[in-house]
């Protein structure tokens, strides 16, 4: 009888054991912003998109906007350097130029007349529309806003 209850006292504990073990964090879980995660180098950090103008495997930089659809991240909107060599200066720009827009306008960017880029995505579920806009590419001087619409 004695031996039976030390039995189901050591399944007992065992279990428990392996319970708490189980519940250990096995990696590094980082609770940021998207602009402040240490393996993230989005421009923006908030909304429901990513914005990246990191140079490519040449050493060229690209503007790319990323957007999450069906639980997955996805590139909405690429543009290469090639591409925005070809833009025209901003001397010949009238307050702005579409340079792209993707998901029926849900992503849209423009290059400004002050030589500025501006991203806008949305509207989202609750109207609310994001924008970045930055100097540059590499982006420097990023600020980003919102706003309703309606």
């Amino acid at each position: 009888m004695l031996l039976k209850r030390i039995s189901v006292l050591v399944a007992l504990i065992g279990g428990f054991i392996v319970m708490a073990l189980s519940v250990l964090p096995t990696g590094t879980a980082y609770a940021c912003l998207p602009c402040d995660c240490p393996d993230n180098t989005s421009v923006n950090c908030w909304g429901p998109y990513q914005l990246y103008t990191d140079p490519d495997e040449e050493g060229n930089c690209t503007i790319a906007v990323w957007v999450v659809e069906g639980g997955q991240g996805k590139e909405a909107l690429l543009v290469t350097a090639e591409e925005i060599a070809e833009l025209p200066p901003v001397e010949e720009i009238e307050n702005y130029m579409l340079v792209g827009d993707a998901l029926n306008g849900y992503v849209s960017l423009y290059k400004l007349q002050n030589g500025q880029y501006q991203v806008n995505v949305g509207p989202d579920g609750e109207g609310k529309v994001y924008t970045t806009n930055w100097t540059g590419c590499p982006a420097e001087d990023a600020h980003e806003d919102n706003y309703r619409i309606g």
